[in-house]
C-alpha cells in the first residue's frame, strides 16, 4: 500500500486535534471522549479507503466535498458538546426537527458565546485553506492494488468500526439514523386519528355538576426549585403564595422528558402510542360533552406539523397566539389573555380549556415585559459564580415571576363563571439553571433532577369534591405520564377504559418505578 496523500494529511486531521484541544481547555472533559477522539480517527481511514473505491470518488469537487462534509461535522459535534456536555445523539434530531425558525434563534443566541464563535472561525478557515492549497488538485490516492482489495478493506473497516461500537459515537451516522427514525415516527404518527373529535374509548360519562368550568394550564421549562411555594428563597411566585391556603401543591411531581414533545405525547395521551388504537385528553373531554378550547402562545408549527399541534385540533375552538418568525419579537404570554375572557364568555354550560403558556422557555430574557425584570443580584445557590450564570438565572426567576402573573390573572377572570369551577397547572419539564452544574437548559442525554422536578398544583370551587370521593395526598410519588386518568378522575369523568391504578386520586394509585424517556432512572440521578 503506497500512501500518496502525505501533503495533505495535516489538512484532513487537523480538525480532529483542534476539536480536542478546544474540549481538554474549553470543556468539562470526560475520560469518554478518549473514545470519540480514536473514533474520528477510525472514521477518517474509512472515509479515505472510501474515496478510493470508484475514480468518481477522487475527483476534485467529490473528494472537496468529502472534507466540507468532515470539517463541518467535526465542527459539529464539539460545539454539541461544548453546549451540553454530552455526546451527540439521534434523539437530538427529534428536538431539532419539533423547533421552529424563531425558537431557534432564540437558542442560538442563548448558546452562542465568543468561544463558540471562536471554534466556527477555526473551522471555517481549515475549510477555505484546504481549498486554496488544493485548488488545482485536491484527490486522495491512498490504494494503488486492485478494486477488490480495497473494498475488502473498506468492508473489514465497517465491520470493526460497527462491531466495537464505535460507530455510536460517530456524528454523521447518528444524524443520519436520528433524521431516519423521525421520519418513519412522523409518517407513523400522521395517520392516527388524533384531530378528530371523538376516540375508541367508550362509555364516556361526567358526572359533575351540569354546569362546568374546567382550566389546564401548561407551562414550560418550569422548574419547582424556582418558586417560592416550593421554598425557593426568592420571591417569584407572590401571587401563588398568597393564594396557598386555598390551593393543594403536589411536593414529588416529574416530567418524564427534558424537552416538549416528549413530554406532551405522554401526557396527552391514552396509550403513548404503544399501541395501535390512541386518544387523547382533548377528545376524552369532546366524548364527556365539555365545548373544548385550546389557546396556546407556542408556535403551532416546526419543519413538520407538530404532535401537540395535530392533538390541539380536536378542540371546538383552536386559537395559536404566536406567529413569530425568525428575526421577529415572540409575544409575551399574556397575548392569550382575550382569546381566554372570549372563551369563558361563550354559552356552553361545561367548558374544558387548555391554555399553552411559553413560559420559561430559552431565551429566558425575551419572555417577560420589562416590568417585571425584577432580579439582578446574585441568587444563593449558584454552582458558578460567573456573570453569565449570575445574568441567566435571574432572567430565568424573572420569567417564572411572569408565569405567576399570568396564573394570577387566568384565576381572576375563571372566578366570573358559574358552577364548578377547578384550575390545574404543571410544566411540562423542568430546567437546570446553575443549580446543579454549570449548565442552564435541558437535555435527556446528560439530565440533571432540576430538568424533570416540576410544579403540579390545582384550586377548585367550594364544595368541589362533595359527595365525590377522592384520594388528595400532596406527598404522594408521581410522574406526568399518568396524567390522562389522573385528570379524568381530577375531572369527574368516567369511561369504559379508565386505569384506577394510573390516577394520582385514586385510592389504587400505584406507581411502580420512574423511569425516564432516556431509559434512567429519576431516583439514580446525580445531584
Amino acid at each position: 500500500m503506497k500512501i500518496e496523500f502525505k501533503k495533505s494529511l495535516f489538512w484532513w486531521i487537523a480538525p480532529i486535534y483542534i476539536n480536542f484541544i478546544f474540549e481538554l481547555i474549553f470543556s468539562d472533559f470526560r475520560p469518554d471522549r478518549w473514545i470519540n477522539f480514536l473514533e474520528n480517527h477510525v472514521f477518517l481511514v474509512i472515509l479515505f479507503v472510501f474515496i478510493n473505491l470508484h475514480s468518481v470518488f477522487k475527483t476534485k469537487f467529490m473528494t472537496g466535498l468529502f472534507y466540507l462534509g468532515f470539517g463541518l461535522t467535526c465542527g459539529a459535534e464539539t460545539l454539541y458538546y461544548f453546549w451540553f456536555g454530552t455526546n451527540f445523539s439521534a434523539s437530538a434530531i427529534f428536538v431539532l426537527f419539533e423547533t421552529n425558525l424563531a425558537e431557534a434563534r432564540e437558542f442560538l443566541s442563548f448558546y452562542f458565546n465568543a468561544k463558540s464563535i471562536f471554534l466556527i472561525a477555526v473551522h471555517l478557515l481549515l475549510i477555505l485553506g484546504f481549498f486554496i492549497k488544493y485548488r488545482n488538485s485536491i484527490s486522495v490516492k491512498i490504494l494503488r492494488q486492485k478494486k477488490w482489495i480495497c473494498l475488502s478493506v473498506f468492508i473489514a473497516l465497517l465491520a470493526v468500526f460497527k462491531f466495537s461500537h464505535l460507530i455510536d459515537q460517530n456524528f454523521p451516522y447518528l444524524l443520519a439514523r436520528g433524521i431516519i427514525v423521525y421520519q418513519y415516527e412522523h409518517f407513523q404518527l400522521k395517520d392516527l386519528p388524533l384531530d378528530k373529535q371523538e376516540s375508541f374509548l367508550s362509555e364516556v360519562e361526567h358526572i359533575g355538576d351540569d354546569e362546568a368550568t374546567y382550566v389546564l394550564v401548561i407551562g414550560e421549562s418550569a422548574s419547582r426549585n424556582h418558586l417560592t411555594i416550593y421554598g425557593y428563597d426568592r420571591a417569584t411566585t407572590p401571587f401563588l403564595t398568597s393564594l396557598k391556603p386555598e390551593i393543594n401543591i403536589y411536593t414529588d411531581v416529574i416530567s418524564n422528558s427534558a424537552f416538549t414533545i416528549g413530554s406532551l405525547k405522554k401526557v396527552l395521551t391514552y396509550n403513548h402510542f404503544q399501541k395501535d388504537k390512541e386518544a387523547t385528553l382533548v377528545q376524552l373531554m369532546n366524548q364527556a360533552g365539555f365545548t373544548t378550547f385550546w389557546i396556546s402562545n407556542q408556535r403551532p408549527v416546526g419543519p413538520y406539523e407538530s404532535l401537540v399541534t395535530k392533538i390541539s385540533k380536536a378542540s371546538h375552538h383552536v386559537h395559536y397566539t404566536n406567529t413569530a418568525i425568525a428575526g421577529s419579537v415572540t409575544p409575551h404570554d399574556e397575548v392569550i389573555l382575550p382569546y381566554f375572557e372570549k372563551a369563558l364568555n361563550n354559552p356552553a354550560k361545561k367548558k374544558f380549556i387548555i391554555i399553552h403558556l411559553l413560559g420559561s422557555h430559552l431565551q429566558y430574557k425575551d419572555r417577560y415585559p420589562k416590568e417585571f425584570d425584577v432580579f439582578h443580584d446574585k441568587a444563593s445557590n449558584l454552582v458558578v459564580n460567573t456573570d453569565e450564570a449570575v445574568q441567566k438565572r435571574n432572567t430565568y426567576d424573572n420569567s417564572i415571576t411572569y408565569t405567576d402573573f399570568m396564573l394570577k390573572e387566568i384565576f381572576k377572570s375563571l372566578q366570573t363563571q358559574k358552577g364548578e369551577k377547578n384550575m390545574l397547572y404543571f410544566s411540562d419539564h423542568g430546567e437546570e439553571v446553575y443549580q446543579t452544574r454549570s449548565f442552564a437548559g435541558h437535555y435527556e442525554e446528560n439530565p440533571s433532577p432540576p430538568m424533570f422536578e416540576v410544579p403540579f398544583l390545582f384550586w377548585t370551587s367550594d364544595d368541589y369534591f362533595k359527595n365525590y370521593g377522592l384520594t388528595i395526598d400532596t406527598k404522594r410519588t408521581f410522574m406526568l405520564n399518568y396524567f390522562f386518568d389522573t385528570y379524568a378522575d381530577f375531572s369527574k369523568i368516567k369511561f369504559k377504559q379508565k386505569r384506577k391504578r394510573r390516577s394520582l386520586f385514586s385510592e389504587e394509585f400505584k406507581l411502580n418505578n420512574r423511569l425516564l424517556n432516556s431509559g434512567i432512572h429519576y431516583e439514580k440521578l446525580v445531584r
